[in-house]
């Protein structure tokens, strides 16, 4: 659901932002470029590490259902665990 977000910040991000400076009358550098190109690429590497954080805790959250589901179980045959 929100992997197109990624892919957009990516490519249109850059364009809205300087796009935006441009129009307020300011003149952008080659080095204001690239510090903006960095800070952009890091934000979007934290956006894409969404997605595969919830998966993670959706893993997470299952495993721990089944250990407590496990332990907390009504033992018919002493030994057996």
């Amino acid at each position: 659901m929100i992997s197109f977000i990624p892919n957009f910040i990516d490519t249109m991000l850059p364009l809205m932002v300087f796009c935006t400076y441009v129009y307020f009358g300011n003149k952008i550098t080659m080095s204001q470029i690239v510090i903006c190109e960095t800070m952009i690429r890091r934000f979007n590497s934290s956006i894409s590490q969404i997605g595969y954080r919830h998966n993670s805790w959706k893993e997470l959250s299952i495993s721990l259902q089944k250990i407590h589901t496990f332990y907390a179980s009504f033992e018919t045959q002493k030994g057996v665990v």
